[in-house]
């Protein structure tokens, strides 16, 4: 809901000739990351802005008692200000979970990376 995102977009589909549309724009992010669990989706933090939540999230799989502890450091549950990132692994659209080796902790300036 940063309206910055949403013109960075609109002017990337306009470049491209494509009609957009902004489907989840305004709706309750919290209810939004819990369809994306119940959905039966997994992903995996692998990176996190350090100004707002720590080293200790990454690595771990996006669930509900996660999110939790995501909004308890007064982050948005969907990392919607930039707060964490993550890495899809799972889902009902994928043939097979992506398995992945969790490496090192690496930090640039004010973010930590959980290498993959």
């Amino acid at each position: 809901d940063i309206e910055d995102h949403k013109k960075w977009g609109a002017d990337r589909a306009k470049n491209a000739d494509l009609e957009y549309d902004f489907p989840l724009w305004q709706e309750d992010r919290e209810k939004l990351v819990h369809e994306f669990i119940d959905a039966g989706f997994k992903a995996v933090i692998k990176k996190v802005n350090l100004n707002y939540m720590s080293e200790y999230f990454l690595g771990k799989v996006l669930d509900k008692d996660l999110v939790e502890e995501i909004k308890a450091t007064g982050s948005d549950a969907c990392g919607e200000n930039g707060e964490y990132h993550t890495f899809v692994i799972d889902g009902p659209i994928f043939n097979k979970e992506i398995n992945v080796d969790i490496e090192k902790i690496k930090r640039e300036k004010n973010y930590g990376f959980q290498l993959i």
